[in-house]
């Protein structure tokens, strides 16, 4: 099983650094709450750690961890078909 989430991780981060994928990334955020949308955003695109979320946002490095995993988790389920 741990390959499979690798591959996935891999997936989207392919689909991040290609134009379509990154539109269709935002779209799909833009579902997500204000505050769990802006630590995706600053760990996606601000490339931050998750420290560094915590610090700016005034929350914990595991808060700012576990809401970034359970978004992406979101999202991947947002994002490929239903089989």
């Amino acid at each position: 099983m741990a390959s499979a989430s690798c591959i996935d991780d891999i997936t989207v981060q392919a689909d991040i650094e290609s134009d379509e994928g990154r539109v269709s990334l935002f779209q799909s955020m833009q579902s997500l709450e204000p505050k769990v949308r802006e630590i995706m955003y600053l760990r996606v695109m601000g490339d931050l750690s998750f420290k560094q979320i915590g610090d700016i946002m005034n929350v914990s490095e595991n808060y700012a961890r576990v809401t970034f995993y359970r978004a992406k988790e979101k999202l991947k389920k947002g994002i490929t078909p239903n089989e």
